[in-house]
């Protein structure tokens, strides 16, 4: 007996648009254990979509998939959003499409109740930077450091670092400068080129100067970055970063350049004019040295204010490159929860009054720095902006794609 018999007889006429559109029929699959038999079913190469289980997981969507290609079926992966794991995932699976040959994938949200991770919709998949990538945006991106945070999170981070790329470690109250220390050789012995932070208030005398001196030579490291740091009560007798470069110049460390802060969303202690009157103080004493330095800014998303901001310093005589500070490929919970322990507190402000940042910042596929970097670029031949400082929370790989996408731009 056939199909058609056994069912109900249709009651309307079956044109050839009808005939047209069944045709055209794709036959979905769901990974289960009823598939197998599906599979078997299926007419010869019938185009065939294979739907993403929350139980099973996409792999095995890829799975079914790569046996229903290799069968000679014209196969649509779905991929379900709120399984997708991170930015590095979507560019895995990408990579795992253009294998495949295949020429069509299915983007949803999917019906998992907690997202594996960044992703909430499958709009966010298909979100592309809203900026042109000029190569003044790649010259920045391509000169970009990684900045890691001491703590349980950087051992996913230093294996997600890109081969040899540049590094920043900073400075925990709670771990002290031996943990940046400890972390930073293990960096060097793998190949990076790094850039340890001192926190004056975690020095606790002169002679722990010349000791950190001593053991920046032993490792051959040309750059280091000194500030004050936020320990509430200093370890020695170094309030501020100024005092500690100023011992530290007089140590024979060896190193060509020195790195510190700067601020142009202000600070939530010190007054501007006390931040520029450090700026210009710091400035003389590397002139005085006959060491170069390097000033990175604090994450800011406000690009007028940075760029008048460094406009003003560069009218009043500061001289020193510029790297811009800009948040890597940041989850936005990890970008909250974090955020104010390295002084984003003040640029929150500005968020608020501008709903615009917000939606972007805490968009569920993560912060996106390229049009913070895209508003900058232009200018920084002008005003000597010469790289990127990489806020990365420890998110290094979505961070890292993120980097390679603008380059391959």
């Amino acid at each position: 007996m056939s199909i058609l018999s056994r069912l109900k007889k249709p009651s309307v006429k079956v044109t050839p648009a009808v005939k047209e559109l069944v045709s055209n029929m794709r036959y979905e699959l769901i990974p289960m254990k009823s598939i197998e038999q599906g599979i078997l079913d299926l007419p010869t190469g019938a185009p065939v979509s294979v739907t993403c289980s929350p139980a099973k997981g996409i792999s095995a969507t890829q799975e079914i998939s790569a046996r229903l290609i290799a069968a000679g079926h014209e196969v649509v992966p779905h991929f379900a959003a709120r399984l997708v794991e991170s930015r590095e995932h979507v560019t895995k699976l990408a990579s795992w499409v253009r294998e495949q040959g295949i020429k069509e994938v299915f983007l949803i949200a999917g019906d998992a109740e907690n997202p594996a991770g960044p992703y909430q919709d499958g709009s966010i998949l298909l979100k592309k930077p809203s900026v042109k990538v000029t190569p003044a945006v790649k010259e920045l991106v391509s000169n970009m450091r990684y900045e890691l945070i001491p703590m349980k999170s950087i051992e996913q981070g230093i294996l997600d670092l890109p081969t040899g790329a540049p590094v920043s470690v900073t400075c925990s109250p709670a771990k002290g400068i031996s943990a940046t220390q400890e972390i930073s050789a293990r960096l060097i012995a793998a190949g990076h080129e790094v850039v340890p932070h001192f926190a004056a208030r975690l020095v606790e005398s002169r002679e722990h100067v010349t000791k950190l001196a001593s053991w920046v030579r032993e490792q051959g490291i040309k750059e280091v970055f000194l500030i004050a740091g936020d320990a509430e009560n200093p370890a020695g007798p170094y309030q501020d970063g100024v005092e500690l470069l100023r011992d530290f110049l007089d140590s024979n460390s060896g190193v060509e350049r020195v790195g510190f802060g700067s601020y142009p969303d202000g600070h939530a202690f010190i007054s501007r004019e006390d931040l520029s009157t450090a700026l210009h103080h710091k400035q003389k004493l590397l002139e005085e040295a006959g060491v170069q330095g390097l000033a990175s800014t604090q994450m800011c998303f406000d690009v007028p204010l940075i760029r008048s901001w460094l406009e003003q310093e560069r009218n009043n005589g500061f001289k020193i490159p510029i790297q811009l500070g800009v948040p890597g490929v940041v989850d936005r919970t990890r970008l909250m929860t974090l955020g104010v322990r390295v002084g984003v507190g003040q640029s929150m402000r500005y968020l608020s009054k501008n709903k615009t940042s917000i939606i972007k910042m805490l968009s569920p596929g993560g912060y996106d720095p390229t049009e913070l970097v895209a508003g900058l670029a232009k200018d920084a031949k002008r005003l000597n902006i010469v790289g990127l400082h990489s806020f990365t929370f420890n998110s290094v790989a979505d961070t890292a794609v993120w980097q390679r996408e603008v380059m391959a731009g």
